[in-house]
């Protein structure tokens, strides 16, 4: 799997003809200025091909200053058409509805499929965010849970934060429930623990990526 970003020259936006998924345009002009990358907007039908480049044109302004394409892809298989204009420079910026509710004959998302298939890192814009991506990113937040998984998230994160010339955060959440039940299997202070953790892997990386880690 890459996991580098600095070796990457373009961000792809897959769009499936609906304003939500426009909200991952904003965010993707945001990245693609900050890290220098042109952005390729993507979409895929089998019904009305002109019109739906027509709404690709028209989406183009919300990308704001950044160098942009589009592409209409004639086809039935969505996830399989973005799989496939993902080529090993391109990084992937897409919307979910992130619901379980069955949409479109199926459960799951376009976007939970491309993240599943996908073997590299991608940005994932939520239901929450807003029409403008606001303020300036600042920091890069890595949530980790102790497992091998959790901290895979490291690297990327610290080459996305010394790109964007940030800090870097390792964060790790404690329930009062996890931490009775670990009190008593551990026998040790779980929140001492927990912040020798992250203080840990926050120290790691700076050392190993040279980026500020906190």
């Amino acid at each position: 799997m890459t996991t580098a970003i600095s070796g990457m020259s373009r961000l792809l936006v897959p769009l499936d003809g609906r304003d939500p998924s426009v909200r991952a345009v904003p965010v993707a002009g945001r990245i693609a200025e900050r890290l220098g990358l042109s952005i390729h907007l993507l979409s895929i039908t089998d019904d009305d091909v002109s019109g739906r480049q027509a709404w690709l044109e028209s989406v183009r302004a919300h990308a704001q200053d950044a160098q942009v394409t589009v592409e209409v892809v004639e086809g039935s298989d969505p996830e399989a058409a973005v799989l496939g204009a993902a080529t090993e420079d391109t990084l992937v910026c897409m919307a979910t509805a992130a619901s379980l509710l069955p949409h479109d004959g199926r459960f799951g998302s376009l976007t939970e499929r491309v993240a599943r298939d996908l073997a590299r890192p991608m940005f994932v814009v939520g239901p929450k965010m807003l029409a403008h991506p606001g303020s300036p990113t600042r920091k890069v937040v890595v949530p980790v849970d102790g497992s091998k998984l959790s901290e895979a998230a490291l690297p990327v994160a610290a080459d996305l934060a010394r790109r964007l010339g940030v800090h870097m955060w390792v964060v790790s959440v404690v329930t009062p429930g996890n931490e009775r039940s670990a009190q008593a299997h551990l026998g040790g202070n779980v929140e001492v623990m927990e912040a020798n953790y992250v203080r840990r892997l926050a120290r790691d990386a700076a050392t190993e990526f040279g980026v500020q880690a906190e």
